[in-house]
């Protein structure tokens, strides 16, 4: 069975081809270590009535790794990204392996 890795990245202020596009090295490098990446780009539809966006979309990237992820991968600018800082915290108290994008 593949591992899967979720990917962590920045994503305030962007779009969703702006995300994918900021990844695609990353799927690119991950997958060539015969590896799955889980989807991590949620539906942006359908949220007209959530309170907290950020919040509803960070308790969704927490169950995904949570449930599936045997590991994270963190793109470069995720020390300045609130949910990506909060999803690297739970990954080393809960002994989750974490990677990190080079410069």
């Amino acid at each position: 069975m593949k591992k899967q890795v979720f990917i962590s990245q920045p994503m305030k202020g962007l779009t969703e081809a702006q995300i994918r596009a900021n990844r695609q090295e990353a799927v690119e490098q991950i997958e060539s270590l015969g590896c799955e990446v889980l989807d991590s780009i949620f539906d942006f539809d359908d949220i007209e009535n959530i309170k907290n966006k950020p919040l509803f979309y960070l308790a969704k990237s927490f169950g995904l790794i949570a449930s599936k992820a045997d590991g994270v991968y963190f793109l470069k600018g995720w020390q300045e990204a609130r949910g990506c800082k909060l999803e690297h915290s739970a990954c080393i108290a809960y002994g989750v392996p974490v990677y990190y994008e080079s410069n």
